[in-house]
């Protein structure tokens, strides 16, 4: 990410044809950025900001099989000059059989 503003978009989809039971992803933002509250166009996340960054949780619940939904935010750089990079996100979830899984995103 450069400096300047940017619009993030997570797409969380439930590839399986069974339910997947407490979905929770997560994502960080690194602490030269700021998160834009007013951006957030979709359930709003609970929002953790440290001196390491800015940590986004969002708790989806269940999801049915195919299911997709997105996740919008935005983040503006506090620094001009130079570049950042984003950490991967990731998402926690629980298989019907109650087997807990993680799977990260693609870095950005």
């Amino acid at each position: 990410l450069g400096y300047g503003r940017h619009s993030i978009i997570i797409e969380v989809k439930n590839p399986f044809l069974h339910h997947l039971n407490n979905v929770v992803v997560r994502d960080f933002v690194h602490p030269i950025a700021n998160v834009l509250h007013e951006e957030i166009e979709s359930l709003k996340p609970i929002v953790k900001k440290t001196e390491t960054g800015t940590e986004l949780i969002w708790k989806l619940g269940d999801m049915r099989p195919k299911e997709t939904r997105l996740l919008k935010y935005g983040v503006k750089s506090v620094f001009q000059g130079g570049s950042i990079s984003a950490p991967k996100a990731y998402i926690r979830f629980m298989n019907p059989k109650g087997k807990s899984f993680r799977i990260f995103s693609n870095a950005l």
